[in-house]
């Protein structure tokens, strides 16, 4: 599992890292504007420029995703078989209809977590309810 789990982190960051890298580069070029200036100006210009564009390229939510993926491989391979369980959200990333799926949950969360109360509180009403009417039936069973 780890192999393959490497394979697929490895294909997604040939395939992806350089776009995120260039993406980013253009966006901090303009710093880089003067040509005459000193050398040593320049130089941390552009190391300002390869560092600033190496941490939007590893906090992008896809390649920490993926660098989580591998990562997850190599501990559950060696600590507990459970972590492989993350592999099962490729679906998730794979399949349009289940990422509109979760979409919509979570786009609703307010409402979903105020109907969760709701059916909460009517089990308790049920209970206090049923506890009150057939307190006699349940005399002396509860032991």
């Amino acid at each position: 599992m780890i192999v393959c789990s490497t394979f697929v982190v490895l294909f997604f960051l040939c395939k992806r890292a350089p776009l995120y890298l260039k993406r980013a580069w253009e966006e901090n070029e303009s710093i880089i504007s003067d040509k005459n200036q000193m050398k040593f100006i320049r130089f941390t210009k552009y190391l300002v420029i390869i560092f600033s564009s190496l941490v939007k390229v590893l906090t992008n939510p896809e390649v920490v995703y993926y660098l989580l993926f591998g990562t997850l491989a190599f501990i559950a391979t060696l600590y507990h078989p459970f972590l492989f369980a993350f592999h099962l959200t490729e679906f998730l990333l794979r399949f349009p209809t289940l990422r509109n799926i979760l979409k919509s949950v979570s786009d609703s969360l307010v409402s979903l977590a105020l109907t969760f109360v709701l059916i909460i509180m009517l089990f308790y009403f049920q209970a206090v309810i049923g506890f009150l009417e057939f307190y006699e039936d349940y005399l002396n069973q509860c032991e």
